[in-house]
């Protein structure tokens, strides 16, 4: 009886499959449907996670390697950037000069100026290969209506790109949320021109880049204090390339002049005569014409 005990003791039990509970198999089955789900959120555009800046956003090459490398691609096609500047002048539109001619090659939209500081020089432009029939400068009476025009400009879908100058006493972090949810919304990149001081201040735009003159002659340094999928990155210095000379200038007006519509007469030949006999003969006033006051 022992050894027969023993050898019930030495085979092994089956043990009977415990069943699963309902909520154990709904669980089951919701588990490939969360991967998916949890999946499809990584890629979705709208979420950065840090360290990549592949982060899906759509960018248009900037015409320099070095700044395409460490912006993920180059200028994001839609949202808000800022470049601050010491002071206007240094280079900052011969660093847009590139992106300007692909988005005028590339797309049938406007290139909205909001109350720049100067008059952007048309044969320039066209010297450096800038469609300039898509230029449209907006001058705002105060600080409201050029931030108007601006977010109206930016929500439009009309224009590809937005340059703005505006008063940085008036301008709040709220007013550049405003402009970065418009900029997405229209996809249109708005860029605005702000004193380097602007870095101390917060701000929702999705690249920062300050700007300032480089020890090279035609050269710029450009400090990226914010951008999306990254860390700030300074000291990243890159020619602007040859300036644009006089006689490209005038080349470009040439040009220009050349696309122009003849202009038509003031007044067709022979009206003048018509209706006051001759250009010697002085015209007899109406009986309803206004009295004409003179000040002597």
């Amino acid at each position: 009886m022992r050894r027969e005990d023993a050898r019930r003791e030495e085979t092994p039990r089956k043990e009977t499959p415990r069943e699963e509970t309902p909520r154990e198999k709904q669980a089951g089955a919701a588990h490939p449907r969360a991967a998916a789900d949890l999946e499809g959120l990584l890629r979705h555009p709208a979420l950065w996670r840090a360290g990549r800046l592949d982060a899906g956003v759509e960018t248009v090459p900037s015409g320099y390697d070095l700044l395409d490398h460490h912006l993920g691609g180059g200028w994001p096609r839609a949202g808000l950037a800022e470049l601050l500047i010491p002071t206007a002048g240094v280079g900052e539109l011969r660093l847009l000069l590139p992106l300007l001619r692909t988005l005028c090659r590339e797309q049938a939209r406007w290139v909205a100026w909001v109350d720049p500081p100067f008059v952007p020089y048309a044969p320039a432009l066209e010297a450096a290969g800038v469609d300039v029939g898509r230029m449209l400068l907006i001058h705002g009476r105060d600080h409201g209506e050029a931030l108007w025009a601006l977010e109206r400009a930016s929500r439009s879908g009309n224009c590809s790109l937005a340059l703005a100058w505006l008063d940085e006493r008036h301008l709040g972090a709220a007013d550049t949320r405003r402009l970065q949810v418009a900029a997405h919304r229209g996809g249109t990149l708005t860029t605005l021109f702000r004193p380097d001081t602007a870095a101390a201040t917060a701000s929702m735009a999705a690249l920062r880049l300050r700007l300032r003159r480089a020890a090279a002659e035609s050269s710029l340094t450009v400090d990226v204090l914010k951008r999306r999928g990254g860390w700030p990155v300074e000291g990243l210095t890159m020619s602007l390339g040859a300036p644009v000379t006089p006689a490209d200038v005038q080349a470009g007006l040439e040009r220009w002049r050349r696309r122009q519509p003849p202009l038509q007469p003031a007044l067709e030949p022979g009206l003048h005569e018509r209706r006051h006999g001759s250009f010697g003969a002085r015209p007899e006033p109406s009986p309803d014409a206004p009295p004409v006051w003179r000040v002597h």
